[in-house]
């Protein structure tokens, strides 16, 4: 249930608006400190079903919980970070710059979240490593550039602290437009000794794929290759041993043991809309665990139409090996819709199943997410979310954390990696309005955003 009061208000604030509050208070009976108001334009203002998602799925003290959860007795050591929900359209976009991939963009929901996370965890010496690809890639490097351009001149220990602890990963891809290394054919044959050829449009060979390019990608990130002749982030790695990686230490990380996904497609990979867009997303989510539904549910169907369609998938815990990450690495999942990594813990109840925006759009048991996880927190806006996460660090574990002034900063450096990710050559789109600037999730940064983050950081002076 709830715990520290003000962990509470930002939890509440990112799912809730004033009037949803006071309903919630009126069914649950529950008694909530005075500070927990909610926010404006959360919950049922954006009209996505956000509030009843977090009712329905019973997540009171989520945020609390997963925080708890990577920083009670320094158990996170190495988080690698995944975002990026590609957006598809008709005006150009990414396909210029990565031939053989639609027309599109990444969304600007869910890489400001994940440069918090980056932040959350690198300021209190855990080691992040942030999973790109051709499709989302590009706007993940460029909003990472610039956060730490924008601590060089705010914080420069912080900018230090980023550049020793953090990494932009090399593109993992899951080889859809090249053609299968034997280095990879020999390990799939491993997995799959009755099937061993890998084919580009298999889904379980890219779900393998995607894994073993990780895991080279993680290795060349941090060192344990040759160092390449020049870094995708700007940080030129270290040479580090190659064993380090799963040992650790004092100045490397070992085998990622944690997972941390924000705005970022699942399985069965269809959008708001119920569209198919899984061609366009490299499926890191098979890194997560699959969500076990009540057989009679509606859940429970799509899951096993999607398995016949797709055949069976590599376990996690035999992806996570080829991915260089321990078979028990804590998982969380962010998100605003349904059809995100980790919301598979909550839609597979039909009470939340047959939820829809309405209109156009399609009802979770359609998109629904089928990857579950350990630790779930929901945000009207996975951004929002995201920084709650780092707000929330901030309140729980000021103590041993790097002072980079994140309350009298707050505001300005969401604002400046949002013009930074949404500015060519990265382009960056409102999933809703792809040709407003400043904008995410439909909401302008004037008043929407601007206003959360000022609301979220003065809760943890309260």
């Amino acid at each position: 249930m709830f715990m520290n009061a003000r962990v509470t208000a930002m939890e509440l604030a990112s799912v809730f608006s004033p009037a949803d509050v006071k309903a919630y208070l009126a069914r649950t009976g529950v008694t909530l400190p005075s500070v927990c108001k909610g926010f404006a334009y959360s919950g049922s203002y954006a009209g996505r079903n956000i509030e009843k998602m977090y009712e329905l799925g019973r997540l009171e003290g989520s945020l609390e919980n997963a925080v708890q959860a990577c920083f009670r007795n320094g158990k996170a050591k190495h988080v690698l970070v995944t975002s990026g929900f590609y957006v598809l359209h008709t005006h150009g976009g990414n396909d210029a710059k990565h031939p053989g991939i639609q027309a599109g963009s990444c969304e600007t929901d869910g890489p400001l979240g994940a440069l918090a996370l980056v932040r959350a965890f690198a300021c209190r010496g855990v080691y992040v490593s942030l999973y790109c690809e051709p499709h989302n890639g590009p706007v993940l490097r460029a909003g990472y550039a610039a956060m730490v351009g924008f601590y060089d001149e705010a914080a420069p220990a912080m900018a230090a602290r980023l550049r020793s602890h953090t990494r932009c990963l090399p593109d993992a891809t899951d080889g859809t437009a090249e053609a299968v290394s034997a280095e990879f054919a020999a390990t799939y044959a491993t997995l799959y000794p009755e099937d061993p050829i890998p084919t580009s449009a298999s889904l379980r060979s890219r779900a393998a794929r995607s894994s073993f390019e990780l895991g080279k990608s993680l290795m060349s990130a941090w060192g344990l290759e040759s160092t390449p002749s020049r870094s995708q982030d700007g940080v030129k790695p270290r040479k580090i041993p190659r064993t380090q990686l799963v040992s650790g230490t004092d100045s490397a990380p070992g085998r990622v043991d944690t997972l941390f996904a924000i705005e970022r497609l699942s399985a069965p990979y269809r959008n708001i809309r119920g569209r198919d867009i899984g061609a366009d997303t490299e499926p890191i989510d098979a890194l997560w665990p699959m969500a076990s539904p009540a057989e009679s549910t509606a859940a429970a169907q799509s899951m096993a139409s999607f398995a016949e369609e797709n055949g069976v998938l590599p376990p996690p815990a035999a992806l996570r090996e080829l991915a260089y990450i321990a078979p028990d690495a804590v998982s969380f999942g962010i998100g605003d819709g349904g059809n995100e990594v980790g919301m598979g813990k909550i839609t597979c109840i039909d009470t939340i199943s047959v939820l829809s925006p309405g209109g156009e759009f399609a009802p979770i048991h359609i998109n629904g997410a089928h990857r579950t996880c350990d630790h779930l927190i929901l945000g009207t806006v996975s951004n929002w979310a995201g920084t709650a996460f780092e707000a929330a660090a901030h309140v729980l574990y000021p103590h041993n954390a790097l002072d980079y002034g994140a309350e009298r900063n707050a505001v300005a450096v969401e604002l400046a990696l949002l013009d930074a990710i949404m500015a060519q050559p990265a382009g960056s789109v409102d999933g809703k309005y792809h040709e407003q600037p400043r904008s995410v999730d439909g909401l302008a940064w004037e008043p929407f955003h601007r206003e959360f983050y000022e609301n979220l950081w003065g809760l943890t002076k309260e």
